[in-house]
């Protein structure tokens, strides 16, 4: 046995590859699940692939308030070939029985590492956008690529479309998990005062990044449809993104009363303000808004893209709509409004997401992938 008291030969070695290191939610689930991964006694070591001259300081402080162990790989210009050596020697040197990535970048580099050191390379799908051709190129790259990963991480069902699988065998779910927020700085009513909403107005919330996937526009659209029966319904969009301008644009000749608040690092304090969430995307796999609208206790209406009918589930206080139609939109967010639930039953359905979301559960599934795939390897796990 190890020191570990769960192997028999040394801990499985996970090397994993990131080339996102901005703090979003994907950095923030992977960072608590490397974190869990060593509590469970894996030796996991993070690859950080940085642009020459871009600040990463706030995962750097992440991950050295958690003692995770990372190096740092630097990339001069787009497709440098200096990581391909970086990353071969470090694998080299490290010698994983896994190599993870996360992005059409990393999924070169690990399918590298799969091909010269005989390593199994795990690919986790995040979902895919359609902003640019380049973009979109890139998501085909990395859709070719993963078509010989040993396994396919996804955090959600629903994406086969996206990845046009044929084994299916290869392809795991490892869902999100739901964390709490950190307490509010400021009271529901101080907050919409700030905002200049009055504590009674229905005040419908939208959270994301500003782009076209994510559907802020149809936010907007569907607002005005809304506001024609409902003219005291106010918004809220929380956000920063490529098509700020553009909404800015919008908004100077809306009826509706809609505040583009920019980012906000008090999140809790943003859904107190807010009714309900609604979740407008075009494109979607597994959004962390959703959770965090549950875990604030607030309804959501979303749109029936990528995993959310099926993290919705049975429904309850999410409400799902028919397509990706501003009308459709409205007519959920409208159905949402008109909905009274106890504070006793949103606190229900948030201890149910807990339990179905954990970030224990988690970790659990990511290790049973991993032991699939050593067994797929003829390696023994423990």
């Amino acid at each position: 046995m190890t020191a570990s008291g769960r192997w028999e030969r040394r801990p499985p070695r996970l090397l994993v590859i990131l080339e996102q290191v901005r703090p979003t939610g994907m950095v923030r689930q992977l960072i608590e699940l490397v974190s869990r991964l060593r509590q469970r006694g894996m030796d996991v070591r993070l690859v950080l692939v940085v642009r020459a001259g871009m600040d990463y300081g706030p995962l750097r402080e992440d991950l050295q308030s958690k003692r995770l162990s990372y190096e740092v790989v630097t990339e001069r210009w787009a497709f440098d070939p200096a990581l391909v050596r970086c990353i071969l020697r470090i694998t080299g040197q490290f010698q994983p029985d896994i190599v993870q990535t996360h992005g059409y970048k990393s999924a070169v580099l690990g399918r590298l590492a799969q091909t010269v050191h005989g390593v199994p390379w795990i690919a986790y799908y995040h979902g895919r956008t359609t902003t640019s051709r380049r973009v979109r190129a890139y998501h085909l790259l990395e859709r070719w690529l993963m078509s010989g990963a040993a396994a396919i991480a996804c955090v959600a069902p629903g994406v086969e479309e996206h990845l046009n699988l044929k084994d299916r065998a290869r392809r795991y779910i490892i869902p999100n998990g739901a964390f709490s927020l950190a307490p509010a700085s400021s009271s529901r009513a101080e907050t919409r005062a700030r905002f200049g909403f009055s504590d009674s107005q229905p005040v419908v919330g939208w959270v994301g990044r500003l782009s076209s996937e994510k559907g802020p526009d149809l936010f907007l659209q569907a607002m005005q449809i809304v506001h024609r029966d409902r003219p005291e319904v106010a918004g809220l969009l929380v956000g920063e993104g490529p098509m700020r301008g553009e909404l800015e644009d919008a908004l100077a000749c809306n009826e509706v009363k809609i505040v583009l608040a920019g980012q906000m690092s008090d999140m809790a304090a943003a859904y107190s303000a807010m009714d309900i969430v609604a979740i407008t995307s075009r494109s979607e796999v597994f959004p962390n808004v959703l959770l965090e609208a549950v875990e604030s206790t607030r309804p959501v209406a979303a749109t029936p893209t990528g995993g959310i009918p099926w993290i919705a589930g049975e429904g309850r206080t999410i409400t799902v709509a028919s397509d990706i139609e501003a009308s459709s939109i409205a007519a959920v967010i409208h159905g949402s409004l008109s909905q009274t639930w106890s504070d006793e039953y949103l606190a229900e359905v948030r201890a149910g997401f807990r339990r179905r979301f954990s970030q224990a559960r988690r970790a659990e599934a990511a290790e049973s992938m991993y032991e699939a795939v050593f067994r797929k390897a003829g390696k023994p796990w423990k």
